[in-house]
């Protein structure tokens, strides 16, 4: 049976067929690539880093108390 007849009974196409073999093989580790656990792993992680640079550029007083510039007394919570 070959790999386009098995994609014509799932009713998918032999692409598609192709690269859900290719993702199984990476989860079992025969082949090199990104499992499905380390791509979300991945997405969360650059998710997270975008919300932290968004912080950091909008809110300058966050990044002052950071590098813990001259701020006013009230706002300088890297001293407190």
């Amino acid at each position: 049976m070959t790999l386009a007849q098995v994609a014509r009974d799932f009713g998918v196409h032999e692409m598609t067929l192709s690269k859900w073999m290719r993702q199984a093989d990476v989860e079992d580790g025969v082949k090199p690539g990104v499992t499905t656990d380390q791509a979300a792993e991945l997405r969360e992680l650059r998710r997270r880093n975008r919300l932290l640079e968004r912080n950091i550029v909008r809110d300058e007083d966050f990044t002052c108390a950071l590098c813990e510039s001259a701020l006013p007394a009230q706002w300088n919570f890297a001293t407190k």
